[in-house]
């Protein structure tokens, strides 16, 4: 059996959060190695356990076990690594702003532009997006000419509510006029437009063929109908999740699960508003949660988890309707948002929530009457 173990690296705070579910007593000694990359608990006449860190902390740091023990679990802080590189970087890197960037979510149009300059003669008839199904490539990268960034989605909004001078009325630079050139967005031929949960692409220039079974559009190996939508200006855009990404080391193709759109419209919301907390529906049903977006660009390891999850917004959520409809009569809550996701993404957010939720050591599973998850952008 796993024991329960959770770490929670807090960039501003430059600490590593830890705690660890074990009978105090029968521990000997509870250090991070001599790399500093991993908590060591020694039993006695046992093997000993070691638990992974999100960042590397000082080396051979000793804990006292007895101060930090409580009823059954063990919580403690440590220091971050002081010159530690990946640390430094963290630091830098989590302001709100670089993590809703076009360039921070996964599959972004930078990350998909360095996939494509793998492209060699030995790989070329392999490089690119695959049907999530069957495993065969519907999008080659080789056909792909160019590679670009979706404009925030946003910026039309904020213009109307910037504080300081619009821009100007007629004429070119005109916001009529560049609001009018956003809505006839369109991809060139062998093009693709890259969204934070999205792609935007012209689907016969590739190997998508339209549906024959109800869908709009198919793979053509498999016929499994490939979801999609029209946008604004009337173009296609394919959900991430339709596909698998594989670069050209060759290694397991990359999926891309369906939690990171509400993951992208929580952390966008949040930028664009302060808000922090949510009324979550499934599209056209009674069916909802309340989130409530408690911290942001957090790096965690657990247990049941060996791998670094990066760049976690920490979540507080109810779902239980008792508890969801006495937050919605309290009106002395904070202001809240009312976000709506189709079947795939609303499904995968509460898996991602709860299956989260309950590998986390029992001390670290609620706050109050609230439960405690975390969803992670990249791992």
């Amino acid at each position: 059996m796993t024991n329960p173990f959770f770490a929670e690296f807090l960039p501003r705070l430059k600490t590593v959060s830890v705690c660890v579910e074990y009978p105090s007593d029968e521990i000997t000694s509870l250090q991070t190695d001599k790399n500093g990359a991993n908590v060591v608990l020694k039993r006695r006449n046992q093997a000993d356990l070691l638990f992974r860190l999100p960042v590397r902390s000082i080396s051979s740091f000793e804990i006292d076990v007895k101060s930090v023990s409580k009823d059954g679990y063990m919580a403690f802080k440590l220091p971050v690594c002081p010159n530690d590189s990946i640390v430094e970087s963290a630091e830098r890197s989590r302001t709100l702003d670089s993590l809703t960037t076009k360039d921070a979510f996964l599959w972004s149009a930078k990350e998909l532009r360095a996939v494509k300059s793998e492209i060699s003669e030995e790989n070329t008839s392999q490089i690119g997006f695959l049907c999530a199904k069957c495993k065969e490539l519907l999008i080659p990268f080789s056909r792909v000419r160019r590679i670009d960034a979706m404009p925030s989605e946003f910026w039309s909004e904020m213009m109307e509510f910037w504080h300081c001078e619009r821009p100007e009325t007629g004429g070119p630079n005109s916001y009529e006029t560049v609001r009018e050139r956003f809505g006839s967005f369109h991809p060139r031929k062998c093009s693709l437009i890259v969204g934070s949960y999205y792609l935007v692409l012209n689907a016969g220039d590739f190997h998508i063929l339209p549906g024959a079974n109800g869908g709009k559009y198919e793979c053509p190996f498999c016929h499994t109908s490939l979801e999609s939508s029209l946008d604004s200006s009337g173009n296609d855009r394919f959900p991430k999740w339709n596909f698998l990404l594989q670069n050209g080391k060759l290694e397991d193709a990359m999926l891309f699960p369906p939690y990171l759109y509400p993951f992208s419209v929580l952390m966008d919301n949040i930028s664009s508003s302060a808000i922090r907390f949510f009324d979550v529906h499934l599209r056209n049903s009674d069916t909802s949660i309340v989130v409530w977006c408690f911290n942001f660009g957090l790096d965690v390891t657990s247990a049941q988890n060996a791998r670094i999850m990066h760049n976690c917004l920490k979540i507080f959520y109810q779902d239980a309707k008792a508890a969801i409809d006495a937050f919605k009569g309290n009106t002395n809550h904070t202001q809240y948002t009312t976000v709506e996701f189709e079947q795939d993404a609303y499904d995968s957010l509460y898996k991602q929530l709860a299956n989260s939720n309950s590998s986390l050591p029992k001390a670290q599973q609620t706050f109050k009457d609230w439960k405690v998850a975390y969803l992670p952008e990249r791992w």
